[in-house]
């Protein structure tokens, strides 16, 4: 069983915040990554939005609809009413995602805004997605955890730094994954340029591989379109988690648990 934590949808008349994803010239159909799961043994998988998506969800809306092994996460407006969070969870939505690494400026994680958010997913049972700078990613997750809520950060935090392993961000990602309310992705591997990859994954295997580490390949590989392929993430996978027991369960059994077994 392979679940898929972590990939993209879109199409031509998806209406983007901009086109750097170049959708309207190589449009990503909810078809083309179930087909992708069907060739490399992918039971479910869940949709990922990102910061270009603003608040657009329909392409998800129909993909839930249409096919009851996805789940998904969406942007939302901070003063969002609780009614419109337990809406959306009953169409299939299962959290929330926070796309603040391109960002100079973001929220204060800790303001009552965003807490109040926080709270309301952590009492519906919806978590946070995260992808941040190293820098700011340690007071993020915090900010998340004292609300209650569950935190996924991906693409192994994105540390991408000489340093590797040893950076304190890495370490500070580390120590969160190991107080028990924060998951990671091994996915994005092909983003990183200054260090080794597999060597952070690992450490993260290490560190919470039977409970706290999830697989996703990031599909389609925006900004690396015809460069990765589907079966080079779950070729990853294989590398980075050698040992058959431990690649079940970081490949599918945890992602079961924590996505459709709430």
């Amino acid at each position: 069983m392979l679940i898929d934590t972590h990939l993209h949808i879109f199409t031509a008349a998806t209406p983007l915040g901009d086109d750097r994803w170049d959708h309207r010239a190589r449009p990503a159909p909810a078809k083309d990554a179930l087909a992708e799961f069907q060739v490399h043994g992918v039971s479910k998988g869940i949709l990922a939005t990102a910061g270009t998506y603003r608040f657009h969800r329909e392409d998800f809306t129909q993909a839930l609809a249409a096919h009851a092994n996805l789940g998904a996460t969406t942007n939302l407006p901070w003063d969002v009413p609780e009614a419109e969070l337990r809406r959306l969870g009953a169409l299939g939505f299962l959290g929330i995602r926070l796309h603040w690494r391109p960002l100079d400026m973001t929220p204060d994680p800790d303001d009552a805004e965003q807490q109040r958010l926080f709270r309301l997913c952590a009492k519906l049972g919806w978590h946070v997605h995260v992808i941040d700078r190293p820098a700011r990613l340690g007071r993020t997750i915090r900010a998340i955890e004292r609300a209650g809520a569950c935190v996924v950060v991906d693409h192994m935090g994105f540390i991408d730094t000489p340093d590797g392993t040893a950076h304190p961000c890495f370490q500070a990602l580390l120590r969160a994954v190991d107080r028990g309310r924060c998951w990671v992705t091994l996915s994005g591997w092909f983003r990183f340029n200054a260090c080794d990859p597999d060597a952070q994954a690992r450490a993260l295997v290490d560190a919470g591989g039977w409970d706290r580490v999830m697989w996703a390949s990031d599909w389609p590989f925006v900004g690396h379109r015809g460069r990765v392929s589907y079966g080079d993430a779950v070729a990853a996978l294989h590398r980075q988690v050698p040992e058959p027991d431990l690649r079940a369960r970081i490949g599918g059994e945890t992602a079961e648990r924590f996505y459709f077994s709430r």
